[in-house]
C-alpha cells in the first residue's frame, strides 16, 4: 500500500488553520492526484493549547468540506505534538497495513531547517525497512 502523511502545523489561537498548514493542505490535493495513495494520514494533535482542537481534525475537515477529498481516504492521527511525535505516532499506524511506500508530505521548511531531522526521525520508527520513503513539498516561490 501507498501512504501520504501529512504533517499538521501550528493551530491559531482560535482553532482555525494557519497559512502554512493551508500550503499542506493544497499540496495534499495536488499529491493525490499525482500520487494516487491508498491512505493519507493526517497527523498533529493539540499542540496549541488554546486552539483546544488537533491540527489532524482541523486538517480533515478543511480537506473533506473544503477541498473535497473523500474521508475514506484519511486517517487521523491526533497524538503528537512535535515532529518526532508525528514519526513515532504516524508509523504505528503503518503498522497495522502492508505498506510499500510512504510520502512524507510538508511545507519546504520542515526539510530544510534546524533542528528538523524530518525522513531521519521516519526512518527510524518504520520497522519494515523495505518501505521506500519518499518527500513532497514545493520550493517555496512555485
Amino acid at each position: 500500500m501507498k501512504f501520504i502523511i501529512v504533517l499538521g502545523y501550528w493551530l491559531n489561537n482560535d482553532g482555525s488553520a494557519h497559512p502554512e498548514l493551508r500550503k499542506r493542505l493544497e499540496y495534499t490535493v495536488e499529491a493525490i492526484s499525482r500520487l494516487n495513495p491508498d491512505k493519507i494520514i493526517l497527523s498533529g494533535g493539540i499542540a496549541n493549547k488554546k486552539a483546544g482542537v488537533s491540527e489532524a481534525s482541523v486538517m480533515y475537515n478543511i480537506l473533506t468540506n473544503e477541498l473535497g477529498v473523500d474521508k475514506d481516504l484519511l486517517i487521523l492521527e491526533d497524538k503528537s505534538t512535535t515532529t518526532k511525535e508525528n514519526a513515532l505516532y504516524s508509523c504505528k499506524i503503518l503498522e497495522k497495513y502492508d505498506v510499500e511506500e510512504i510520502t512524507i508530505l510538508s511545507t519546504l521548511d520542515h526539510f530544510t531547517t534546524q533542528p528538523y531531522n524530518t525522513i531521519k526521525l521516519f526512518t527510524n520508527k518504520i520497522k519494515n525497512k523495505n518501505v521506500r520513503i519518499m518527500i513532497y513539498t514545493r520550493l517555496e516561490d512555485e
